[in-house]
């Protein structure tokens, strides 16, 4: 066996070590950190897909390492040794990646972004700062609405959501609607200001069901269901407590974007 071979099978060995190493270390201290609510960022619309690519990369690599040692000594042929070494340190590229959120969030939600860049080009507003989003986000999360920043800064500047739907809390409105749909309502107020929506647009209803149904939910199992009506009934409301509520929320995004 010459020395090109035996060099290629130390690195094989430990290139073998450092990708189940690593995979073993990051799930270890996300789910630990998961478990005991330290850490934030664990993401399960991100995890899941990740855990499905690695575990079909890392089922592919084992079986091209199954095939190019499993191969008798009689019947070992160089060019395959070598054809399956790049396929090896190919596939190990690509788990890696799967380490690398940025680049994997672009494959896996490729179709939001899509959506979204369609979306924003027919909604322009003007970006805000990840500083500003920060203070609003301090002003209302855990009041109005339950989400990470992420998730909020998702939704404040029109972009692809990556992490879990926004929890809207606020029902200042139930009691005054027979419906009990306050909730829904004043979620329609805060949307109406946060992304710069007037009831006099012309894609106005279609605007904020799109919103609605892809940043918002109303817990953490359940979905807020939209009434064929449900966006009109409220057009253009001018009962006192929702004007109040229009102002507040106006004042504080206004006083972030000056």
């Amino acid at each position: 066996m010459n020395i090109i071979i035996k060099t290629t099978i130390i690195i094989d060995a430990i290139l073998s070590l450092t990708i189940f190493g690593f995979i073993f270390i990051f799930y270890y201290k996300a789910i630990g950190y998961h478990a005991f609510e330290l850490n934030s960022k664990w993401n399960k619309r991100l995890e899941k897909p990740r855990l499905f690519l690695i575990a079909s990369l890392l089922l592919l690599f084992s079986a091209l390492i199954h095939t190019k040692y499993g191969l008798e000594k009689s019947e070992y042929n160089t060019t395959i040794f070598f054809i399956l070494t790049f396929f090896i340190y190919f596939i190990s590229v690509f788990i890696f990646l799967c380490f690398n959120d940025k680049r994997l969030k672009k494959f896996i939600f490729r179709q939001q972004v899509k959506q979204l860049e369609n979306f924003g080009t027919k909604n322009k507003k003007d970006v805000i700062t990840k500083k500003e989003v920060d203070k609003i986000y301090k002003k209302l999360n855990h009041k109005y609405f339950k989400c990470s920043l992420e998730s909020f800064n998702s939704f404040i500047n029109s972009k692809a959501l990556f992490s879990e739907k926004i929890i809207w809390l606020d029902a200042t409105g139930k009691k005054r609607n027979k419906d009990k749909t306050g909730s829904l309502t004043t979620l329609i107020e805060f949307i109406s200001v946060a992304q710069k929506i007037s009831p006099e647009d012309e894609n106005y209803k279609q605007n904020i069901e799109y919103i609605i149904n892809y940043y918002f939910k109303k817990n953490e199992s359940e979905s807020f269901l939209l009434q064929e009506n449900s966006i009109y009934r409220w057009k253009g409301n001018n009962e006192d407590y929702l004007i109040e509520l229009r102002q507040k929320f106006d004042s504080i995004i206004s006083s972030t974007t000056l």
